[in-house]
């Protein structure tokens, strides 16, 4: 029961840690106020905050990721048409 009572006023925040050598790295970390998690935090790092529970602010993660992920990928159609036209430019 005292676990469920430490757990009141907790929020959700997902960050981005950002590296040379790799992707960036996203986590989801707990704070109660979001005064101090800015203290702590920088502003470019924190994606967003305000979640109510783990799994929600999880669920953003990998939403943010999938619709990433959609928007670096080209229709089959846009890569056969840009192939035709890089031909059509070379011919002349």
């Amino acid at each position: 029961m005292s676990q469920l009572i430490d757990c009141l006023g907790m929020q959700y925040a997902v960050i981005e840690a950002l590296r040379t050598e790799s992707a960036p790295e996203r986590f989801v970390i707990a704070y109660r106020e979001e005064e101090s998690l800015r203290d702590l935090i920088a502003a470019r790092s924190i994606i967003a905050v305000g979640f109510v529970s783990r799994e929600e602010a999880e669920a953003t993660i990998e939403a943010r990721v999938s619709a990433a992920a959609a928007s670096m990928q080209m229709p089959a159609e846009a890569v056969v048409n840009g192939a035709d036209q890089a031909r059509r430019i070379s011919q002349l």
